[in-house]
């Protein structure tokens, strides 16, 4: 369960602190919190695509087949060939919620899996790379209690 709670120390008002309460109602404050939400998601999304190659939960995604392994340089990996797809993840705030996701029109098969190529003939596994894993919330939770520490001390 998440939660805020405002502690009052020392000298501070009620009217001080109903003060800076009312400043969370302002929708440019929570679209600016969003939008660090959004940014801290899309770099954790990256750096699951470019180094971590699991999924959210913690699973290893499969590997390539040896067909796929012996056309791949040295330097290619798993959903990292020149970067286009880690490159691609980006978010958007809409309202009171943020998305994070690619536009590339190759990034849902790799997400859920399915068949490609010319006649459907490869099967690609499903490597989910979007999500959130327990640490991936933590630093969330880590970007909003520093931006409400922010929020509250102007």
């Amino acid at each position: 369960m998440s939660g805020l709670a405002l502690i009052i120390e020392g000298e501070k008002s009620l009217e001080e602190a109903a003060r800076r309460l009312n400043a969370f109602g302002r929708r440019d404050l929570i679209r600016e919190m969003l939008d660090s939400v959004g940014s801290e998601i899309a770099s954790q999304t990256q750096r699951r695509i470019e180094r971590e190659k699991r999924s959210p939960d913690g699973e290893a995604w499969k590997p390539w087949s040896e067909q796929t392994a012996r056309r791949r340089s040295g330097t290619q990996s798993l959903l990292f060939f020149e970067g286009h797809l880690a490159g691609s993840i980006d978010h958007e705030v809409a309202g009171d919620e943020v998305r994070v996701g690619s536009g590339l029109v190759y990034a849902a098969i790799h997400q859920f899996g399915g068949r490609a190529g010319r006649g459907r003939k490869v099967e690609i596994p499903a490597r989910p790379y979007l999500g959130l894993s327990d640490e991936n919330r933590d630093e969330i939770e880590a970007v909003v209690t520093d931006w409400l520490q922010e929020v509250l001390a102007a």
